[in-house]
């Protein structure tokens, strides 16, 4: 670029010196030679301009790359978690299906009962509704919903039917 500029500025030079007298042209010698020095210090100003941003350039492609990386990184883990949920998603049971395999016991659905009513009653073989007064479930869990607290009066009302107290004909109304 320097040498365009410098072979054009000759050029002009040549054609300036030959309608000139020799103090004029002494006089435009100097003024391009000045113009030449100004253009030379804005070229390399603008080279190193350039170099600056080729730095700054190739830089950004790394910070690129890496967050490329990472975007891949977070959407392979996005797809495990999807694959975790749909695996899980499989695997939710009922509370009276929980209670047959063993994953939750008897005293876990007592508990469920005692946080979402407040207390535990449960009904003899008489058809005598009593409170359980000396209860204390070693957790704590969230609110229930109506619908799942009506699934936990079902298996507690099966439990007395079926398994704990023989002859009793409870509903899930009976286990509040």
């Amino acid at each position: 670029m320097k040498k365009i500029l410098s072979l054009g500025l000759v050029v002009i030079m040549l054609f300036a010196l030959v309608a000139c007298t020799p103090k004029e042209t002494e006089n435009k010698l100097a003024e391009l030679e000045a113009k030449l020095q100004e253009q030379s210090s804005k070229i390399d100003e603008l080279e190193e301009e350039k170099d600056n941003l080729l730095g700054q350039i190739t830089q950004m492609q790394g910070e690129i790359g890496g967050l490329q990386g990472e975007v891949e990184r977070l959407e392979e883990e996005r797809e495990n978690d999807y694959n975790q949920l749909c695996a899980l998603s499989s695997n939710l049971y009922t509370l009276q299906e929980a209670y047959e395999k063993g994953l939750i016991t008897k005293e876990d659905l007592k508990a469920i009962c005692y946080f979402r009513c407040g207390e535990l009653l449960v009904k003899d073989e008489n058809g005598v509704t009593t409170k359980v007064t000396d209860y204390e479930p070693n957790f704590e869990l969230g609110e229930l919903d109506k619908e799942t607290k009506r699934k936990i009066q079902g298996v507690l009302a099966y439990w007395h039917r079926g398994e704990d107290i023989d002859g009793w004909n409870g509903t899930a109304e009976d286990v509040s």
